[in-house]
């Protein structure tokens, strides 16, 4: 508890010093929209898969979607994580 309440304390005097206001958070900002680009671009890639497998049955594009939602999932997540903050 005593952790918890330090580890707080440190984080607002933390963000609120002047030295925090200075720093340049647009690098951040287009590493989150990359995030969300590639996300849209896996979710792009699974929707032409599933149409396409429903197409054809074939194994080679039923692993193709495993591994795209894989990634896809990563991404989801990390999108999903740096987007509350």
């Amino acid at each position: 508890m005593a952790k918890n309440a330090v580890f707080i304390f440190l984080s607002f005097l933390f963000f609120q010093s002047p030295l925090y206001a200075a720093v340049d958070l647009s690098f951040y900002q287009d590493f989150i929209q990359w995030i969300i680009g590639q996300q849209a671009n896996f979710h792009r890639e699974l929707v032409t898969l599933v149409r396409a497998i429903s197409k054809e049955g074939s194994a080679a594009l039923l692993w193709g979607l495993i591994t795209t939602s894989f990634f896809y999932g990563v991404f989801h997540a990390a999108g999903s994580a740096t987007a509350r903050r």
